[in-house]
């Protein structure tokens, strides 16, 4: 994949009016991440839509969203293109070119990073807005000896018109993230044990809810119908 470094260059020159020095801080150059784009191509996300700047200022165009990378790409109307990391991004509202839903992503402070890295500015996308807030994270997967076998995962999670087939060639991860009430994102890594103690006046509620409905905690569809419904309970 290959970046037109000119029009590049134009558009930091123009944020540069805005940011100042430390904009080389914030905006990670195409030609920088051109040599690892294509090995993380099996998750890349296109989209068309805003991105909002943490210096206030936004962005409308083609958003290319390389999630391995933790960068974001806009192509702007005038074919310029501008490479984003999270430390220049505060909230991105777009339209998933693949399935047509409109998707919200918004910068947050993470630890899961790795070794060393503290309340580092990550993109998560928000799948259940409100008061607990189920956040997500597309990583990439380990492609399956028998891709038959693998169950199907549905990338809007609902309706199922939109479910993505597994294959050798494109298998993406989904990983669920909880935030309460403005609280820094916690990782679900075994939903059905972390959720129910957290539930508090509603736990009742919830048991009952999930068994009429007869819902799974680890099938994605069936998780965010239980967040919403807690955060209904929470009103």
């Amino acid at each position: 994949m290959q970046f037109n470094l000119l029009p590049v260059k134009l558009v930091f020159s123009v944020l540069l009016f805005f940011w100042g020095p430390s904009l080389f801080a914030q905006v990670v150059s195409g030609n920088a991440a051109k040599d690892s784009v294509s090995q993380h191509a099996s998750i890349n996300q296109k989209l068309k839509g805003k991105v909002f700047l943490a210096n206030g200022q936004s962005l409308t165009g083609v958003i290319t969203f390389y999630h391995q990378l933790e960068l974001v790409r806009v192509k702007l109307p005038d074919i310029t293109e501008a490479a984003l990391s999270p430390i220049a991004v505060r909230y991105i509202e777009a339209v998933d070119l693949q399935d047509g839903y409109t998707r919200h992503f918004k910068v947050l402070p993470y630890n899961g990073l790795g070794k060393g890295y503290r309340n580092v500015p990550t993109y998560f996308e928000e799948v259940v807005p409100g008061a607990y807030t189920l956040l997500l994270r597309r990583t990439a997967k380990t492609i399956y000896a028998n891709p038959t076998r693998v169950p199907t995962l549905n990338v809007q999670f609902d309706p199922p018109s939109s479910t993505l087939a597994p294959s050798a060639a494109d298998q993406i991860g989904y990983k669920f993230f909880l935030q309460m009430r403005g609280q820094d994102p916690v990782a679900l890594e075994n939903p059905r044990k972390e959720l129910p103690p957290l539930y508090g006046v509603h736990a009742n509620a919830m048991r009952k809810f999930v068994r009429l409905h007869q819902l799974d905690y680890g099938n994605p569809n069936h998780l965010i119908k239980i967040v919403e419904q807690w955060n209904m309970l929470a009103k």
